[in-house]
């Protein structure tokens, strides 16, 4: 339902992607301006000036793509939120009489649900695959700088970074776990 929109998801990614990037980039340049005060005082001026007109450049390229970033996406929204409500309202128009006599096909439980489907169809599509393209820029371009300086030391990061993940995901499922018990005792109390 997002296929006419097309052109929108494009630009969106591709400024969803150079969002994402901004971290790693900043995190290079902060790291290069601390290296640079431990130089001569001529170069560390010249370094510095230079660093500051880069993350003044970075600022405004940053404030410009998430603006578009995020207007793009929001036009999707809005169109597949707009879609999806005439899919559904011409699905409830198709019933026949008897359907809108039950108790939970009423006119203000029916009013309801086609605002909160649609708006739920449109964060889970757009929302959630915004951050998710903001996710792969910021990987993508940590991969790329951490390469470009030190390719050994990336490739041990590279081998443990399954241990990490598998970490991360048995931490949640431990958290989660331990809450349904927690909440299954108080159930139990009560």
């Amino acid at each position: 339902m997002i296929g006419p929109d097309w052109p929108y998801g494009v630009i969106g990614t591709l400024c969803a992607f150079v969002a994402g990037a901004q971290m790693p980039l900043f995190a290079l340049g902060i790291s290069h301006a601390l290296v640079s005060y431990y130089m001569d005082w001529e170069t560390t001026q010249r370094e510095v000036k230079k660093i500051v007109f880069l993350f003044c450049g970075g600022a405004v390229i940053t404030v410009t793509v998430h603006a578009i970033e995020h207007l793009f996406f929001g036009i999707m929204g809005e169109r597949l939120t707009l879609r999806v409500r005439e899919k559904m309202f011409t699905a409830i128009l198709k019933n026949e009489i008897g359907w809108f006599d039950e108790t939970t096909n009423t006119s203000s439980m029916l009013s309801s649900r086609l605002e909160s489907d649609a708006t739920l169809m449109r964060t889970i599509v757009v929302d959630r695959s915004t951050i998710l393209l903001q996710n792969v820029g910021l990987v993508v371009a940590s991969f790329i700088i951490a390469f470009l300086l030190n390719w050994r030391i990336t490739l041990v990061v590279l081998a443990t970074y399954p241990l990490i993940i598998s970490g991360h995901i048995s931490e949640v499922r431990f958290i989660f776990l331990r809450f349904n018990v927690k909440k299954l005792a108080h159930l139990f109390k009560s």
